[in-house]
């Protein structure tokens, strides 16, 4: 998948502009290029993306010839050219908060790492799992948007081969889904160093344990302007800290 990504970088996206029917194809790309470009650069692959062609380059030289036609076009149909996006078209999504999620309803001898990843890799990325069947819950560590983009409840299923039959046995499991604990993953970096030592003092009222600042998006908040503030700004992080704690003090 990153090696296909990777080779967008010297993709064109060609837009058909004129409404024509029927609707162009790839094979009529392809003329164009074999027709009336047939001096020009030839794409390494042209394939389809409704309702647009993704010409893909190997040099960098061909693909900036062509990217600087603005336009392909014949008597039948015209494309404007741009480069290739990674974002285009798509619902971009960042799993940034830390969860817990405890899935009840599992069979002890049902539990399987692949059926937990149908279950919960489309909401989040899975950072770690423990499952106790003593209680029957499974905990799952993972990063997501928020609590809400977690389902309630869902399946875990497994399928069996009978012959030419397939059969799917599936069991509803709950999910119960909170703040974790753990500190905020950014892009870039791990900032729970700094978190620690905010709070390496009891403050009023005294915390057993870690700051339960993940039940408030407002500790969410604090938490990434301190680690700003940390990394870039440390002639004012003294100052930064003391008004952390009275804010804190404060809330909760």
């Amino acid at each position: 998948m990153e090696r296909n990504i990777d080779k967008l970088c010297l993709a064109i996206l060609a837009k058909p502009i004129t409404a024509s029917l029927p609707p162009p194809t790839t094979a009529d790309v392809e003329a164009i290029f074999a027709q009336i470009y047939k001096n020009a650069p030839q794409p390494e692959e042209i394939s389809f993306f409704p309702p647009d062609f993704i010409l893909q380059f190997r040099r960098k030289k061909d693909y900036d010839t062509i990217l600087n036609y603005k336009f392909l076009t014949d008597n039948n149909h015209t494309f404007s050219l741009s480069r290739w996006s990674d974002d285009g078209r798509c619902f971009t999504e960042h799993w940034l908060i830390p969860l817990t999620i405890e899935i009840h309803g599992i069979p002890p001898y049902m539990f399987d790492v692949s059926s937990l990843g149908a279950l919960l890799d489309p909401h989040c990325d899975i950072e770690s799992y423990t499952m106790n069947k003593k209680t029957g819950i499974c905990t799952v560590e993972a990063y997501a948007a928020g609590i809400h983009s977690i389902p309630p409840t869902g399946f875990i299923s497994y399928t069996t081969r009978n012959g030419l039959a397939t059969s799917v046995h599936s069991y509803p499991v709950t999910l119960k889904t909170k703040f974790s604990p753990k500190v905020t993953q950014l892009g870039f970096d791990w900032i729970g160093e700094k978190y620690d030592e905010v709070h390496s003092k009891p403050v009023s009222p005294p915390y057993k344990g870690t700051l339960p600042f993940t039940k408030s998006f407002f500790h969410l908040f604090l938490l990434h302007l301190h680690a700003y503030y940390s990394r870039y700004c440390s002639i004012l992080r003294p100052f930064f800290l003391q008004i952390m704690k009275k804010i804190l003090t404060r809330r909760c």
